[in-house]
Parts: C-alpha cells; structure tokens; sequence
C-alpha cells in the first residue's frame, strides 16, 4: 500500500493493486506448473481489459512481459504504458533456455513495453548488451524498496539464539559461506542458512545449520533476531538478494554482502550501513570475526542500515522515485 500511495501522491492520479500471488508454488513439478499458468493466466484476464487501464506498472516482471506478450501476438492498438518493475534475467540450460532466452528478447524488442526498472546501472547495461535493445527500451534504475514491518516484526522469538543469518534462494553461494565458516576465527560463531533449493557440496561443519523447512511468514523471526545478515551472491552481475538485504536493513541488522555485486552498487556503502567482503574465504572470516567482536562497530552499522533504509529503500521510497521517472499528466 505505501508504494501505491507514493505512485498517487507523485502523480496526482489514482492506482489500483490488481495482484495474484505466484510465488507460493515451489517445489513438486505440479506447483512449478501451477506458478507457470498464474504467470500467463493472470496477465491475460487483465489484457481482455486492456482499454480500461492508461498505464500498468508490473510489479511481477513476468505479470508485465507476458501482457505485453498477448500485446504482442494480437497486434494491439490500443493498450497501456507498460512498465516492468524489478527485472530480472538468469540464463537458463538447454533447449529451454534458448527458447526462454528468445521469448524474452522477442517481447523486450516488440515495443510495448516502455520502460524496465532494474536496481543497477551496471545490470541495466548489461542487459542492453544480452538482448541487443540499447535503442529500444528505455531503462529506470532506482533501488528496490520493501515494507517497513519494523514494529510488527521486533516482537517476533526465534528457538535459535547467538546466530549469523544467511537467507534466500536464487543465485547465493552458499557454499562459499560454508568455507568461511570452516576458518578458526569463525569457529565459535554459528552461521544459520535458510534455503530449501541449496544442497551442499561437503559435509556441513558443526556451527553451521542448514534450515529448509522455513516458511516464508516465518522466516521473519530469524531476520528479527540475528547477529547479522550474510548476503552471498554467485553471479555478480545478477540482481538478487535486494528483498532479504532491506528486510534485514529494516530490522536494523548489520548487513555483509560479497563485492563485487549489484547490492554492493545500489544499497551497501562498505563501512557506513553495512560491509563489504571478498569472495576470500580467509580474508572474509577476518572481517566477519572482527565486526562481531566490536560492539561499537556493530551497533554504529545497525543504526546507520536502519536510517538508511528509512530515507531510501522503503516501499514508499522507491514509488517515489519510480514514478519521478514517468511523465504522467
């Protein structure tokens, strides 16, 4: 609701949430089907209402390309500004992943989609480069933003306390945490890792915990009660990672991400609201073991994630700041 309130206060006009939610099917083969049908059915029942809508901004980056997809094959006329918001893009093996590869080029250089949102200069350059639409379609780079559940969320317990949090599905090296983990320094500190599309490469040491059956609701108390939150990225160049890294900066936790990355770029000033490590094992585990030592340091890096969050990467903000984008009148 507060990013539908800043889209209204920003342009003076009014907008409604019309939403379907996808991401509860994972896992079995049918529940990945099922995301896949909400991904074509639920833009389509929009697109049939097309000429009732001046513009769509697609929250779901898939919700927004395939409407411009039945756009596209219909050959429409009259139709919306579409944007797409939080774009992403992961090269996919095999068959398949030229196909997926094709489709969304096809439909990013049909021209019916205005504008793509992604939280990255670097990211927005690179897919120019990918898809080949450096005069094609324009991009809005502006960071990511999350609801401020801070005063719901501070009453929430965890059964696990003294921790490292590190959170998340898509494109994290886990195992690259894992080694860090394995350096003396760290060897008293525990590390837990909520995943449940991670599967170890080596045998996990005794201060690491591997957590899969984590709901997403309840993945909340263990933000809430962390030492600090580990955002470990696998492909540098791939935005991921920014909702976990937010909430974990709305709850006030020091953040560390491995650099370089896109969340390094947009979100993390290294020493201010939050630290920079290497993708170093050794050199990591010094950084790690020093800032959980130094109570000073700690709580300087909390207050600093906390404000930093509140002045530029709420939900609010970031409709602010999308919308100051669009011409809208």
């Amino acid at each position: 609701m507060s990013f539908k309130k800043a889209c209204e206060e920003k342009s003076g006009f009014d907008f409604e949430i019309i939403s379907a939610v996808s991401n509860l099917y994972h896992g079995s083969m049918i529940k990945r089907l099922l995301r896949y049908l909400s991904y074509f059915s639920f833009p389509f029942s929009i697109f049939l209402n097309r000429k009732t809508i001046s513009t769509l901004i697609g929250w779901q980056q898939f919700h927004a390309i395939n409407f411009a997809f039945y756009c596209a094959i219909f050959h429409v006329s009259i139709y919306p500004r579409i944007i797409a918001v939080n774009f992403t893009y992961k090269d996919k093996k095999g068959l398949l992943g030229k196909i997926y590869k094709k489709y969304i080029g096809y439909i990013l250089k049909s021209g019916y989609i205005e504008k793509i949102h992604v939280p990255s200069q670097n990211y927005a350059d690179a897919l120019k480069k990918t898809f080949d639409i450096a005069d094609k379609t324009d991009f809005i780079v502006t960071p990511f933003g999350t609801p401020d559940n801070y005063t719901e969320w501070s009453n929430l317990k965890c059964d696990i306390t003294d921790f490292v949090l590190s959170l998340g599905r898509s494109n994290r090296d886990f195992d690259f945490l894992v080694e860090v983990w394995r350096q003396k320094c760290l060897q008293k500190k525990k590390l837990v890792i909520i995943s449940d599309t991670w599967n170890p490469t080596s045998s996990l040491p005794p201060n690491v915990i591997h957590l899969t059956n984590i709901k997403l609701d309840e993945s909340y108390s263990y933000i809430t009660n962390c030492n600090m939150s580990i955002v470990s990225i696998k492909d540098s160049n791939l935005c991921s990672g920014d909702t976990v890294l937010l909430n974990s900066m709305m709850m006030a936790k020091p953040v560390i991400i491995t650099s370089p990355s896109t969340l390094s770029e947009m979100y993390v000033s290294n020493g201010m609201n939050g630290l920079h490590i290497p993708k170093e094992p050794i050199k990591a585990a010094e950084i790690i073991s020093s800032t959980l030592e130094n109570k000073d340091l700690m709580k300087r890096l909390s207050e600093n994630a906390r404000n930093s969050y509140l002045n530029n990467f709420s939900r609010f903000s970031m409709g602010d700041k999308l919308i100051s984008h669009l011409s809208l009148h």
